[in-house]
């Protein structure tokens, strides 16, 4: 089976976050545990508890089990921001699930503190996704078929993290990809059942061949660069994800040249 160092283009963060709630614009991370695989065959750990400054949702809590008052002495989001962007800077990202919750909601936390990961251009290894692409199961059905066995410490974040990237691994040989690049497993990840490359992580935006089109709203499926009006809505409407609105942003720079 090839090893996660073998194919790294890049040193690649595997991570995974805890949340007061499931709403990505409303909700704030609680807790965030990441790995990051260098390309010298190094690992670093960055493990925080972060004080949401808002409750936590019940259901969420019977989750993780981290309430307001285990977290009040923990620091705000804005307080940890610079040491998550330098960590997360630069790097390609993996996880379970991570392209539909973990990214964009790390997404919106750093740029309510003015920092902008460069979505546009990262590799995106979502195990959960490429499951999805082949066949559909949760974390721990999957680790079980793979290995025989269940994940250790089961809904620790840690424990969730590498059970995910020996899922991936494996997942590399038995889908046949070891031949393929990050930048192409990430292509699949990042692809509709169409073939159609999703920009963004809310679907706004996708390109078919050498066309970009918008993925959703009333000028679905029509090139963005037809309707430029529409596009400069979607950067200045407050409610959509801020994802989105900065890869809008690149593509109005890049049509109005």
């Amino acid at each position: 089976m090839k090893n996660i160092y073998n194919i790294l283009e890049r040193d690649t963060i595997w991570f995974d976050i805890e949340t007061t709630g499931v709403d990505i614009k409303t909700d704030r991370i609680v807790e965030i545990c990441a790995i990051k695989y260098k390309k010298d065959k190094s690992k670093e750990v960055l493990h925080r508890y972060i004080n949401p400054q808002k409750e936590v949702h019940p259901k969420a809590l019977e989750i993780h089990g981290h309430s307001n008052e285990f977290l009040k002495d923990y620091p705000a989001f804005e307080e940890v921001a610079d040491q998550l962007y330098n960590f997360f800077n630069g790097c390609d990202l993996g996880g379970y699930n991570c392209i539909g919750f973990d990214i964009p909601i790390l997404f919106e936390e750093l740029s309510r503190s003015k920092k902008y990961l460069n979505i546009f251009n990262i590799n995106v290894i979502d195990s959960f996704n490429l499951l999805n692409k082949f066949e559909t199961r949760k974390l721990n059905d999957v680790y079980n078929r793979f290995f025989g066995k269940d994940i250790e410490s089961h809904h620790t974040a840690e424990a969730d993290i590498e059970a995910t990237i020996k899922v991936f691994e494996k997942q590399v040989e038995s889908y046949g990809l070891e031949n393929k690049s990050i930048k192409e497993i990430s292509t699949i990840i990042r692809s509709t059942s169409d073939g159609e490359l999703i920009l963004d992580l809310s679907g706004w935006f996708k390109k078919d061949g050498s066309e970009i089109l918008y993925g959703r709203g009333k000028h679905k499926n029509t090139p963005v660069k037809d309707n430029l009006d529409y596009l400069e809505w979607i950067v200045e409407k407050s409610d959509i994800e801020n994802n989105s609105r900065a890869v809008g942003k690149l593509l109005l720079d890049r049509f109005k040249k």
